[in-house]
């Protein structure tokens, strides 16, 4: 998407259109991850994998948040949502 627009000079889509850009966390903060994680050097250890983000359209991201109410999380969402990662 970057390059689609960035690099190809074309005007960035508007919000509320569904080729606007999201960033998309991968790995989202669950309960077991807080329940797990009690201590700061824990949470220090952990911290680079919430920070691990993709670039995705608005109409990529509704799929996205549909499979995530399921419970996928991480790397393989995107293959089950069908969203393809270039």
């Amino acid at each position: 998407m970057i390059g689609h627009y960035g690099f190809e000079r074309k005007p960035i889509p508007k919000n509320g259109s569904l080729d606007a850009l999201h960033c998309d966390h991968v790995f989202a903060i669950t309960a077991e991850d807080i329940q797990r994680l009690q201590t700061a050097e824990a949470w220090l250890k952990e911290s680079p994998r919430f920070d691990e983000i993709v670039c995705v359209t608005a109409a990529e991201n509704y799929v996205l948040e549909v499979h995530e109410r399921t419970g996928a999380n991480g790397w393989e969402k995107y293959a089950t949502a069908g969203v393809e990662l270039v």
